[in-house]
């Protein structure tokens, strides 16, 4: 029943973008308007058998941060390369777009050169906080590190361990990528 409800819940959200979609191009100013998508990441969705987002598996830590740009010559494409932080590059990037200067004290960044332009210099990791623990996501790895527990670091190696099987934290293969993440922190 919890994941029908919360199914449910995604279809109401999905009309009601669609509403404000249609009113943007009923106005006249699809051709005009930014319009940005950003949510908190979902639930588990029973992945590991958990339904909750407490443990950094990727699908707890992934947020969908989406963005349609009509001056941006990309369309339709998905952006696996560039670390973005929804809770630190959603209000630089609305500056940006906005033409105001965004405060000097945040650590975010615009990812307006990155939709208009393709790429644009950017960071190697992205923090991400949960309740029990941090991860820190390179490209190829993630390590974590949780509060408590026998296990309270742990490393994936995106292709060799796409489902989050396993703890690589000891193999030797990816030491230097350990390294290099806990050189960054």
């Amino acid at each position: 029943m919890y994941r029908w409800a919360y199914v449910k819940l995604a279809e109401r959200v999905d009309a009601q973008i669609a509403k404000i979609l249609k009113a943007v191009k009923d106005a006249g100013l699809d051709d005009d308007t930014v319009i940005m998508f950003v949510s908190d990441h979902g639930d588990m969705d029973a992945s590991h058998r958990i339904e909750h987002k407490t443990i950094l598996y990727e699908q707890a830590c992934r947020v969908p941060f989406m963005i349609k740009d009509p001056d941006s010559k990309f369309k339709n494409i998905v952006d696996t390369t560039h670390m973005i932080s929804t809770g630190l590059d959603i209000l630089p990037t609305i500056c940006d777009y906005a033409g105001v200067k965004p405060p000097q004290d945040i650590k975010g960044k615009s990812i307006k050169p990155i939709i208009q332009q393709g790429d644009a210099p950017w960071r190697e990791i992205v923090h991400v906080e949960g309740q029990h623990g941090d991860a820190y996501i390179k490209e190829d790895c993630k390590y974590i590190k949780y509060f408590t527990g026998v296990n309270s670091e742990q490393l994936v190696h995106s292709a060799t361990n796409p489902g989050e099987m396993w703890n690589d934290i000891s193999n030797p293969k990816f030491q230097s990528a350990l390294q290099y993440i806990k050189s960054k922190i």
